[in-house]
């Protein structure tokens, strides 16, 4: 359910059983099969989601890419790279927390709202 409610609040547009939001549907469906079968349904949904999660993380620092580059604030280095695909690989290779990316957007806010 943690998954299914990461997936809604990053707009993935999932579909399907293995993204429905009722509990009582994966809780039966869970309780009935071999737990090979509930294994690879969770393995799925977690490459699904960490793939939806690395495309939000990568659209939205361009966004405060962007901003940086609008605003003429001249911040460097890695944080502000103009390149989509790495963020999107740096999310996908680091694996990083949600809590990280989420960090990283704060710290990119801050300096854009100090600029």
């Amino acid at each position: 359910m943690k998954a299914v409610s990461q997936a809604n609040y990053l707009r993935c547009g999932f579909k399907g059983p293995r993204w429905t939001g009722d509990k009582k549907n994966h809780l039966a469906w869970c309780l009935f099969v071999p737990s090979s079968a509930a294994k690879f349904e969770t393995d799925a949904r977690a490459n699904e989601l960490k793939l939806c999660t690395c495309q939000w993380y990568a659209d939205q620092t361009m966004v405060q890419v962007a901003m940086n580059i609008a605003k003429k604030c001249k911040f460097t280095g890695l944080r502000w790279l103009d390149s989509k695909k790495a963020h999107y690989n740096w999310c996908f290779n680091a694996n990083p927390p949600f809590s990280a990316m989420q960090n990283e957007m704060d710290i990119r806010k801050k300096m854009l709202k100090g600029c």
